[in-house]
């Protein structure tokens, strides 16, 4: 981005705070509504890899199978995808019902230039964790836990039964997205029946907040690892592919390396990891997608 470019973008910027008001943003195809305080633009502008990956791998996607996408938000990443495969369905799962009202007025604006399914739920996903608060600004939201459900605002639900209850007679989900900030592994464990039928790709956001988050994302993988995911890639945070392989001990040491920068215990490179994994069988497929990102 040039200068001027630069200097316009942080001066509509700065006017939107002032006047809190929604704004247009260009995600592929498509202009969608964000609220004011919503930071992709700026993510976007300092990081050219930045929410790209999905987009990418879309047209590699069989038609007329389901993208699971949980923590949809207000619609980005649905956008960016269907701009480039809309003969693929797509189910979006968002919990925060303010998020929720933007992916619904987006949606609307996709559903009048495309043919497929696009299914919507205002649902908090998961299976240890069964209710919660949603807080966070800056256009994320995050879980927070509470001891008694009579005080929690959502009550989560398995996305294996969300899926029985919205997607009956579906063909095959292709891939799983799931961006809950920390709670991912939760979301992947309350899906293990969809995992195990349909082998999805998936992709997901480590975000290692405690020793017992680690833990518990570190299981999933292991867990996963005995189902048939034995290929691994890792990207930072920026989107930019860190390597791939198929040693999960190799993760877990990324893992250690982030707790450390949590710790001040070195610099500062990166805030957290986000994971695709496959099976053997999608090998080949995977690594076209690869070559050519």
């Amino acid at each position: 981005m040039n200068f001027k470019k630069r200097v316009l973008y942080k001066l509509n910027h700065f006017r939107r705070f002032l006047d809190k008001r929604d704004f247009k943003y260009l995600c592929g195809k498509y202009e969608i509504a964000l609220p004011f305080d919503h930071r992709l633009p700026e993510h976007k502008e300092k990081n050219q890899n930045y929410d790209r990956f999905l987009a990418h791998l879309s047209p590699f996607l069989p038609e007329k199978t389901f993208v699971v996408d949980v923590g949809a938000n207000c619609g980005d990443t649905l956008a960016i995808m269907i701009s480039n495969n809309n003969k693929i369905n797509y189910f979006c799962i968002e919990a925060d019902k303010k998020f929720m009202k933007y992916l619904e007025k987006n949606t609307d604006i996709l559903r009048k230039n495309n043919d497929c399914k696009i299914i919507l739920s205002n649902s908090l996903i998961g299976k240890d964790v069964k209710g919660a608060f949603l807080g966070g600004e800056g256009g994320t939201k995050h879980a927070i836990i509470s001891s008694s459900l009579d005080d929690v605002k959502m009550i989560s639900i398995t996305l294996d039964n969300l899926i029985s209850n919205k997607l009956n007679n579906y063909d095959q989900v292709s891939l799983l997205k799931i961006d809950v900030d920390g709670y991912d592994y939760d979301v992947i464990n309350s899906a293990i029946g969809l995992i195990k039928k349909d082998s999805p790709i998936l992709f997901f956001e480590c975000f290692l907040s405690s020793l017992d988050k680690k833990k518990k994302y570190e299981d999933t993988i292991i867990n996963l690892s005995k189902i048939g995911y034995v290929k691994w890639v890792i990207f930072d945070n920026f989107g930019g592919i860190i390597f791939k392989t198929e040693d999960i001990e190799i993760i877990f040491d990324v893992f250690r390396y982030i707790w450390k920068q949590n710790n001040n215990e070195t610099t500062r490179t990166f805030n957290y990891v986000d994971i695709l994994a496959f099976h053997n069988n999608q090998s080949n497929l995977m690594s076209e997608v690869l070559s050519k990102y």
